[in-house]
């Protein structure tokens, strides 16, 4: 053999024996996501819980949570519960202030930490506002009544909600800080709602179709490139999104054909029923890039619990906390791509915002098993 082809024969061979080594660590990769999920299930605990408390009154909630860990919400201040939306961060949760007045709510989060929601200027009305640690909260106005809130902020500042024209019902909006309130129409109908926005624009909520029928029904809605689009129903009348992924999955509830509400996942023009933990109704509010969906549903004794939803399999999430924690999780509402969920439950008879972050070796479980599995478009 020459020295030329002998150079090339071992090229093959180290190549070969490259993808055999690949090939090995594939097998390992799938082996030991499939022992540390039997683990975390014989534990019966993936997760531990952080109680993020209140500024002084019995109740908060936590709304949205960023890819950064940062949480944004509202919390009681006085025994008589007025409001302040919050940031929390590493363990300390910041008061965002209000526009005036007493009351302020915070509901959605980008990766930049600004927060979005909304707060009273005066004592009867509520206008949407942006925070950020350096402007502090600023008011960005109504389509002409005195009442606008904001729910969804994209990492380009991108805020959606929904305001009153100066006359009639409720449209949703989308604002920048280039353009201000810009109404986004309905389906045909009288009303509309923006919930999410991602970082392509995508923004989902609610939109009533044409009243021809003489119905009010909400249907479920994506306005992409100036279009809005009908995402349907699971064979009811009513459907409403609350959250959409850069993957473009969108998550909500939806009515079946006995008139109860299902959690749903849209996917590429498909709406499917999460089901239920064995009650009547349950909704889904967040859909991370991973495919984890997170929402709160009815269990066979009505009682609501929140539940993490993935890969056809929904799982009310107080079974995953280590027992005698002393949490009742009601709902969900945020979940990041790390699998940190954020909520609201009962805690010492008070209902408390929470985050849950998983365990090690559930970590260990999603940074493997899920990178191998996770269908990616």
């Amino acid at each position: 053999m020459s020295i030329v082809g002998e150079r090339k024969f071992l090229e093959v061979q180290e190549l070969r024996q490259h993808f055999i080594r690949m090939r090995s660590k594939s097998i390992l990769v799938v082996a030991m996501s499939a022992i540390l999920l039997a683990t975390a299930n014989m534990c019966n605990a993936a997760y531990e819980i952080i109680d993020l408390g209140t500024f002084g009154g019995s109740r908060s909630v936590a709304r949205s949570i960023n890819q950064e860990g940062q949480i944004a919400g509202y919390a009681s201040v006085t025994a008589d519960q007025d409001y302040h939306a919050f940031i929390w961060e590493g363990g300390v949760m910041t008061d965002l202030g209000t526009l005036g007045y007493t009351y302020s709510e915070g509901y959605g989060i980008n990766n930049s930490g600004q927060v979005v929601g909304n707060s009273s200027p005066t004592f009867d009305e509520y206008h949407a506002f942006v925070w950020d640690s350096t402007s502090g909260i600023t008011d960005i106005g109504t389509l002409g009544s005195p009442f606008s809130y904001a729910f969804g902020i994209n990492d380009s500042g991108k805020v959606v909600g929904y305001s009153y024209p100066s006359s009639g019902s409720q449209h949703a909006f989308l604002w920048d800080s280039t353009n201000g309130m810009t109404d986004l129409g309905t389906l045909g109908g009288f009303s509309s709602e923006a919930r999410s926005i991602n970082n392509i624009g995508q923004i989902v909520g609610y939109a009533e179709p044409d009243p021809g029928t003489g119905s009010n029904y909400k249907h479920a809605c994506i306005w992409e490139d100036s279009n809005i689009s009908d995402l349907g129903t699971l064979g009811g009348n009513d459907s409403y999104a609350y959250g959409i992924n850069e993957e473009g999955e969108v998550v909500g509830w939806a009515t079946n054909a006995s008139g109860n509400r299902r959690a749903f996942l849209w996917e590429d023009d498909v709406m499917i029923s999460l089901g239920t933990l064995g009650g009547s109704n349950s909704e889904a509010f967040s859909v991370n890039n991973l495919g984890q969906v997170v929402g709160y549903s009815k269990n066979a004794m009505n009682d609501m619990r929140g539940f993490i939803w993935e890969g056809g399999v929904m799982t009310d999430l107080n079974t995953l906390l280590q027992g005698g924690s002393g949490w009742e999780i009601l709902t969900a509402y945020g979940i990041n791509d790390n699998g940190w969920i954020a909520g609201e439950g009962f805690i010492n008879g008070e209902t408390h915002a929470f985050l849950m972050t998983p365990e090690p070796t559930t970590v260990l479980l999603l940074g493997l098993g899920g990178l191998v599995l996770r269908r990616r478009k």
